[in-house]
């Protein structure tokens, strides 16, 4: 096996790209040693980099291949359906893979850092499957793997569910994630590799904040009073205060949840280095100094306690006791009168 296996990541969307497409194809660039192919309905307008391909494809033509793949009628009415069927891309793409030794699915909402140099570090060729969530996924490229999504081990809601359910039913399944296709794998002993390496940016906070999602077996992520995150000449970071120090993480990709659109303030092409903050994308022009976490991602205690109250009241307050809402709330109180 080459010490250094060839990938080709897959992505499907349809219609309209967002708005910082251009980003997502330069952190494609950055990656010259990985191919990704784009699945879509739209013609993109600006110059693709050398190892991007489109394919172009309906919504409708997908639905009928994997009719044909499957053997029976595909449920496909929605761009949005297409998430579950994102373990079958092996398959369902064959033709296009058949020089690559790994194949990837990932999504849109993302900005890529360095592949390779994770995929090198934790030695990508011991893994069937490498990364445990949908954002991005790799496969090895065999026959044996790309038919795994067909066995049994997956659960929805903490009921057991197979394929044949997964893609007769217009519901979404969540198949692509952490109690599907990877619950197949762990169920059948496939050699799996797991660990977050990646930023998870979850939704709801007026600031950047990684995602407290628990993955099995993996520790909580940590968020900083002080962080800010950033993408550099095809790295993503993230700098943070600790004892007074400015220290730096990096990540295999960041993920924007529920972020369709951003403010871009600069052209992609002309800039190697800009900030993800919660408004926008702004270029990174000088070194990062304390007041940089300021300027970008401003931590605020009332803001913090408002938009976990928020959440709270959103999920009908199953996502804390409504002792600890209490307790924030009266605390949020004494802080307002400490800043009158």
């Amino acid at each position: 096996m080459n010490i250094q296996p060839t990938i080709c990541i897959i992505a499907v969307y349809f219609g309209k790209l967002s708005n910082y497409f251009s980003l997502w194809l330069k952190s494609c660039q950055f990656n010259p040693t990985i191919d990704f192919l784009l699945v879509t309905d739209q013609i993109p307008l600006i110059q693709l980099p050398s190892n991007v391909k489109v394919l172009p494809y309906t919504l409708t033509q997908m639905r009928q291949r994997a009719s044909e793949v499957l053997g029976f009628p595909a449920a496909l009415a929605r761009p949005y359906k297409c998430c579950d069927y994102k373990p079958m891309y092996g398959v369902l793409f064959a033709e296009h893979l058949k020089q690559y030794d790994y194949w990837g699915h990932c999504d849109m909402d993302l900005i890529f850092g360095n592949i390779r140099a994770f995929t090198d570090k934790y030695q990508l060729y011991k893994y069937d499957k490498f990364l445990p969530l949908g954002h991005l996924s790799l496969f090895r490229n065999t026959s044996e793997v790309n038919h795994l999504f067909q066995l049994g081990g997956a659960v929805y809601r903490n009921i057991p569910v197979d394929y044949k359910t997964v893609y007769t039913n217009d519901q979404n399944y969540i198949f692509d994630e952490e109690e599907g296709i990877l619950q197949i794998f762990k169920k059948n002993n496939r050699p799996i590799f797991t660990k977050r390496l990646f930023a998870d940016i979850i939704s709801h906070f007026y600031r950047y904040k990684l995602a407290t999602k628990k993955l099995e077996g993996q520790p909580l992520p940590i968020n900083y009073k002080h962080q800010v995150f950033y993408w550099e000449n095809g790295h993503v970071m993230r700098a943070y205060l600790q004892k007074g120090k400015i220290q730096t993480e990096e990540f295999i990709y960041i993920h924007f949840q529920k972020q369709p659109n951003f403010t871009i303030l600069f052209s992609a092409q002309k800039t190697n280095a800009f900030y993800l903050t919660a408004k926008g994308f702004v270029p990174k022009q000088t070194a990062i100094i304390k007041q940089t976490f300021k300027q970008y991602n401003n931590f605020s205690v009332s803001k913090e306690i408002i938009d976990s109250l928020r959440r709270g009241v959103k999920r009908k307050g199953y996502f804390m006791p409504s002792a600890f809402r209490k307790a924030l709330k009266k605390h949020f109180t004494r802080t307002l009168r400490k800043n009158k």
